[in-house]
């Protein structure tokens, strides 16, 4: 099975590919659906040698609703088969088609809506096992190639409180664009009891306002987020976090540096 999922020279191994080139809608859901597929096997995020996926291809065909189809069975927007080549969403805002990037970042929203219903569950359950807790965690960027980094990186201190099954994340860092952070007083809260068990929320200190972060999809905010994504082309707004190394602080001497958290060492 994984074989059947490496590049192949042949087309008649991308079934999926010839689907939406010839923008065959039905074929297109049965195949992802595996119902009555005349096809043994295809994955929906199969690419060919050159890195295009079934996503993809209906991105470069400007097919949306090929591209609906594929997104709503779990293809995902911003997947990348290799480390050189775009992401389906990064395609589409490089040729500005502004319909498809506005479907893309619903898709995104959505497939982020799924997998966080599929694990709040776990995640209340693992929070109500463990002890009450709060600490500061400082992050920042660092890099032993490039100078001053830091003075141009993002970087932050979370305030996090765990009480019962529920959590508190204090933060000042709300976004990042054209080298400049974007600062306010929010807080994210997870409700894990009660009514609104299992919601998360996002809280502006500033405004005095919340927002479910998952559910409200504000349709302004996501017309904005669009003309801001074509204007400036950004191929990854995103801070990559792939290497994450944790490292005790330590003092002049370069001696581990211990706090004790709630009797905690």
């Amino acid at each position: 099975i994984y074989g059947i999922s490496f590049p192949s020279p042949h087309a008649e191994d991308y079934p999926l590919h010839q689907a939406v080139f010839t923008s065959n809608l039905p074929m297109i859901r049965r195949i992802c659906a595996r119902e009555k597929s005349p096809v043994f096997y295809a994955h929906i995020e199969q690419s060919d040698p050159v890195g295009v996926t079934p996503l993809m291809l209906a991105v470069l065909l400007g097919n949306k609703d090929a591209a609906l189809i594929l997104a709503n069975h779990g293809a995902h927007p911003k997947h990348r088969s290799y480390p050189y080549v775009r992401t389906p969403l990064e395609e589409a805002i490089f040729r500005k088609n502004r319909s498809m990037v506005k479907l893309l970042l619903l898709a995104r929203i959505n497939i982020k809506q799924a997998h966080w219903e599929e694990n709040k569950q776990h995640l209340i359950e693992f929070l109500k096992k463990i002890p009450d807790f709060s600490f500061e965690m400082n992050w920042e960027c660092d890099s032993k190639i490039i100078p001053f980094v830091k003075k141009v990186t993002p970087s932050d201190t979370y305030k996090v409180y765990k009480r019962g099954s529920s959590i508190r994340i204090d933060l000042s860092l709300l976004g990042w664009s054209k080298l400049k952070s974007i600062r306010g007083n929010s807080s994210i809260i997870f409700n894990g009891n009660g009514a609104e068990e299992g919601k998360l929320v996002m809280i502006d200190h500033i405004k005095k306002h919340s927002v479910d972060i998952l559910s409200d999809v504000n349709s302004l905010a996501l017309e904005n987020k669009v003309d801001e994504l074509i204007k400036h082309e950004q191929m990854n707004s995103e801070i990559k976090a792939d290497n994450v190394v944790f490292k005790p602080a330590t003092t002049w001497k370069g001696e581990n540096v211990k706090t004790n958290i709630n009797g905690y060492d």
